[in-house]
């Protein structure tokens, strides 16, 4: 798909005009991936900066179709600290696990899991607030703490697979990068 405009945040990453940025994007999740043994698989959504705006049931019912063909022992989903794309999939995640217990889909009742996203958990307050938002809306939240985060090495290899990431991300305006290779933080998802 090549841009017929380009955004502020694709233009900071160093994409210009006829540029496969969805390509891009997929390598460089597909080397991320396999850099820490995964495979990555793309729903047919949209980000909201390419005017994404499907609904959470929507993107739920995609999440329920890729994970029961899968064989998974858990799913991990962002917080959704300050990215509208991040809420709105913390949100597709909350209705697809709802839905899924409901409809008793066997192949997802398995742990639930969210982690505080990278970066944006450095903004002061933002995770407290966040996380004390989901318990005023009945969301039972287990603090977790797994005996090791993994390969830190492993980590820095997949990160450094996002190298347009990494450049918008470091642009003037933007949070930069500090944080990103801090242990990450999860919750179990109990209620």
């Amino acid at each position: 798909m090549t841009a017929a405009r380009v955004t502020e945040w694709d233009r900071a990453a160093g994409f210009g005009l006829g540029d496969d940025v969805v390509g891009a994007r997929r390598a460089e999740d597909a080397a991320a991936a396999q850099a820490v043994g995964a495979k990555a698989i793309w729903l047919d959504l949209l980000d909201s900066q390419y005017g994404g705006d499907d609904s959470i049931d929507r993107c739920a019912e995609a999440l329920i179709a890729s994970l029961s063909a899968l064989d998974i022992a858990a799913v991990f989903m962002p917080l959704g600290l300050h990215h509208s794309d991040h809420v709105r999939t913390r949100e597709a995640c909350l209705s697809a696990r709802i839905r899924a217990l409901a409809e008793a889909r066997l192949p997802l009742r398995v742990p639930w899991y969210i982690y505080a996203d990278a970066i944006y958990r450095e903004i002061p307050d933002l995770l407290e607030h966040t996380l004390l938002e989901l318990r005023a809306r009945g969301r039972q939240l287990e603090d977790v703490r797994f005996q090791q985060s993994g390969p830190r090495e492993q980590k820095r290899r997949a990160i450094a697979c996002y190298p347009t990431q990494l450049r918008a991300l470091d642009s003037a305006g933007q949070l930069g990068t500090q944080g990103i290779f801090t242990d990450e933080r999860f919750w179990k998802l109990i209620a």
